[in-house]
C-alpha cells in the first residue's frame, strides 16, 4: 500500500507532520517531512501551512482542529450549527482553546477563544468526532455566555436547560451562572 493510499484509508483529510509519522510508521521524521514535500510538488498533497497538509478537499473544521491542538469547535460556529443563532458567520470558524489565536488560511478565519484550563479540559458537553470535536448546544451556549454575557439567542429549542445549568457550574463564575439562570427563566 502506498503512503497516499494509507492516508486515504484513514478517512481524514488534514494531517500534521506528527500524524504522517504515525501513518507512515518506520520512517524517520526527516524522511516523512521530505516525503510530504515531494507529494506537494507532485500535487498529491496540498500544503495548508508549515507542517500542515491536506489530501484532496479539506474541511475548515478539520483544519481548525489541527491548527491549535487541543481545541474544539464552539462559539458562534457551534451555535449556528445547532440552529441556536441564525446569523451566518460565513468564512469564520470559532473554537475554544487554552490561549487566544487568530489565523487566516485559504480564505477562512480561524478564531480561538481562551478558556481557563480547568474549564477547557472538562469533557462535559463536548461531542467527539473522528475528525473534529464540537461543543454540544449547551456547551456552546455556556462558552459563548462566558465570553459575552449579553449575547442574545434566536432559538433555544435545541438546548437542554438542565444540562446547561450543569455545564455552567464548571466555569465557577457567578456572573455566568446568573446569566444562564436568566436565560432559562426567560426562555
Amino acid at each position: 500500500m502506498t503512503k497516499i493510499e494509507i492516508l486515504l484509508k484513514s478517512g481524514k483529510t488534514v494531517f500534521t507532520i506528527d500524524d504522517l509519522c504515525v501513518y507512515w510508521a518506520g520512517l524517520k521524521r526527516k524522511d516523512v517531512t521530505e516525503s510530504a514535500r515531494d507529494y506537494v510538488r507532485r500535487g498529491r498533497l496540498s500544503r495548508i501551512r508549515s507542517g500542515l497538509y491536506s489530501l484532496g478537499e479539506s474541511q475548515p473544521w478539520e483544519i481548525a482542529q489541527k491548527l491549535v491542538v487541543p481545541s474544539y469547535i464552539s462559539g458562534y460556529t457551534a451555535l449556528a450549527y445547532h440552529g441556536i443563532i441564525f446569523q451566518d458567520y460565513g468564512s469564520q470558524v470559532h473554537c475554544m482553546a487554552t490561549k487566544n489565536f487568530n489565523y487566516k488560511i485559504q480564505g477562512w478565519q480561524y478564531i480561538y477563544h481562551q478558556l481557563k484550563p480547568d474549564v477547557f479540559f472538562s469533557s462535559l458537553g463536548i461531542n467527539k468526532g473522528p475528525s473534529y470535536n464540537i461543543a454540544s448546544p449547551e456547551r456552546a451556549v455556556a462558552d459563548t455566555l462566558y465570553l459575552n454575557k449579553n449575547l442574545g439567542f434566536d432559538n433555544l429549542r435545541p438546548v437542554n436547560f438542565d444540562l446547561l445549568s450543569e455545564i455552567a457550574q464548571i466555569y465557577q463564575q457567578q456572573t455566568l451562572i446568573k446569566a444562564v439562570e436568566r436565560l432559562i427563566a426567560y426562555a
